[in-house]
């Protein structure tokens, strides 16, 4: 690589007027972001800082003033007599300023000047190049690339400025630009890059330990002296010294951490590369029975699935299913139901009714039908009360009929509709989410005002601990007849009762119900602003309603 590197004028900018308001930055970040390149072009381009690299702290010029640059921090730290560098840099105040640059956290002897508001954390976020930082260095080295490929590398690499400077050589001989091709090449040069100028540094235990930890997506004490059979100080001792190499690990809180992107990937590789399939069996076993005695079941699933332990996955499934799960989590089951279905996954009714729901939720009827066959075919003992839950929220129309049916079931069943609804952990009303379920016939359309004479047996349906839900389906059939009004009228107060009844999803479904409103009445600005303020409160995030939330929007 010649002397051309991205530049970074905007950052450059930033670290002089840090410079002299604080005093001391500190970059902070994984190997691959060049963050000694990065300071020491920034101390080319400024001159007037009168920069100068310190390696060795019984080293530091006397001269007053200037800039002192010290490039990885954390091989100096694994080194002792650093006090001299500390009292250095509290001594002389503002009359001298300090870059650091580590892959390691802040050091315990740099905290107080962060206290004081003297130091300032640059991380990735603040090193990143910008996509036209990517496009105005890959143009000076003679590459021209469509705008989708800037997207497409920015999405692939993070635009870690490793992994543009690796990718020159891959796209210099390239007839396409940048593709998979390109990709999976400058991948093996950074993996390479990595091997040889990182992970061949560290001690063989420690290499192996890695390797062996590779596989896991959070990190745990507990979880690393289990899987190496070590001791828990040793455990201890060990995550601590990845720590403080930097690179490796990054903090999740809560004791837990997980490896970082770029590392994990090449951890995975290394392991897929030099591993036997027996170390990778006895290592997903190990993990499997981990996982699974801390009902940690879609973690333990996940090692059942790579060991094809079919049985066990069928367990583990209907373990899952039997707890109250989100909506993210449900279809995130979705290959795994959907694969068969598979001879151990019949032995277990709950599977076949997820898949049924699964199928029903893709639109796929035929598939669904064959799920609720398979589900019939059981003893009624076993799957009266799954039946009657694919009759109550599966496709099709609510008819008066099918409401016979029902109770018919639910007498059968000895149960009550409550119960059911109280029975059912995945994921709560599939009919009302989709659309699947149309509660019209329930109208009785006589062109007049008059009391619904089917409004009992909609609250029958619903339960009487579910008055929300009740309301609700009642709302669903005033928007299929186009009384738009009442509708509104049913959904505001079907949101206040479930307020009431600190049920969350049907909020989220009043909300989305209202959005849809808006926008049939022509007041598309008006659903927009809803939606975003919606999404904007304050409570525990999910995935899969803020996705819904964002596609009512669009």
């Amino acid at each position: 690589m010649d002397e051309l590197h991205i530049e970074h004028p905007e950052l450059e900018q930033r670290m002089c007027e840090d410079l002299k308001n604080y005093g001391i930055l500190y970059f902070h970040a994984p190997i691959g972001w060049e963050k000694d390149r990065l300071v020491l072009d920034f101390a080319a381009h400024h001159p007037e800082f009168d920069a100068c690299i310190v390696t060795d702290p019984d080293q530091i010029p006397e001269t007053k003033g200037g800039v002192r640059i010290v490039p990885g921090l954390e091989r100096l730290l694994e080194q002792s007599g650093l006090e001299k560098l500390w009292t250095r840099v509290g001594e002389r105040g503002r009359e001298e300023r300090w870059i650091f640059t580590s892959t390691a956290p802040l050091p315990e002897e740099l905290m107080p000047f962060r206290v004081a508001g003297r130091l300032r954390i640059y991380g990735v976020p603040d090193i990143r190049p910008e996509n036209r930082d990517v496009s105005a260095y890959l143009e000076k080295k003679g590459f021209r690339l469509y705008r989708e490929d800037y997207l497409h590398i920015e999405k692939d690499f993070d635009n870690m400025p490793l992994c543009i400077y690796m990718l020159e050589e891959p796209l210099r001989g390239s007839v396409h630009g940048y593709g998979r091709q390109e990709r999976e090449q400058c991948l093996e040069d950074v993996f390479r890059w990595i091997d040889i100028k990182f992970f061949r540094t560290l001690k063989v235990e420690e290499q192996n330990a890695l390797l062996s930890l590779a596989c896991f997506e959070e990190l745990t004490e507990e979880l690393v002296w289990t899987i190496l059979d070590i001791s828990v100080n040793e455990a201890r001792a060990l995550v601590q010294r990845f720590r403080k190499k930097g690179s490796i690990l990054e903090d999740l809180g809560g004791g837990r951490w997980r490896f970082v992107r770029l590392f994990r990937q090449f951890l995975a590789r290394m392991m897929h590369k030099y591993a036997t399939p027996e170390q990778l069996e006895r290592l997903y076993q190990r993990a499997m029975y981990f996982y699974e005695e801390k009902q940690d079941y879609t973690a333990a699933l996940r090692f059942a699935d790579l060991l094809k332990l079919y049985d066990k996955m069928a367990e583990l499934l209907d373990r899952i299913l039997s707890r109250p799960i989100s909506y993210e989590t449900f279809l995130s089951l979705e290959d795994y139901c959907l694969s068969g279905p598979l001879p151990d996954m019949l032995e277990y009714p709950r599977l076949i009714m997820a898949g049924a729901m699964l199928e029903c939720i893709g639109g796929n009827l035929e598939g669904y039908e064959r799920y609720r066959k398979l589900l019939e075919r059981r003893e009624k003992k076993d799957t009266g009360s799954l039946l009657l839950i694919l009759k109550m929220i599966g496709t099709g129309s609510m008819t008066p009929e099918l409401l016979s049916e029902i109770w018919q079931h639910v007498e059968e069943a000895d149960t009550s509709t409550g119960e059911i609804w109280r029975m059912l952990q995945i994921p709560g009303n599939i009919s009302l989410l989709h659309g699947d379920k149309d509660y019209s016939a329930f109208f009785r359309w006589a062109g007049k005002r008059e009391k619904n004479p089917y409004e009992e047996e909609i609250r029958r349906l619903a339960g009487e601990e579910y008055a929300s839900m009740a309301e609700f389906l009642l709302g669903e059939v005033f928007y299929e007849r186009n009384q738009l009004d009442e509708a509104l009228n049913r959904f505001t107060r079907t949101f206040r009762m479930a307020v009431q009844e600190k049920n969350l999803r049907m909020q989220k479904l009043c909300n989305l119900k209202v959005a849809d409103l808006m926008v049939v009445r022509n007041q598309a600005d008006g659903a927009e602003a809803f939606l975003l303020h919606r999404l904007e409160e304050e409570e525990e995030t999910d995935c899969y309603w803020n996705g819904n939330l964002l596609a009512h929007r669009i």
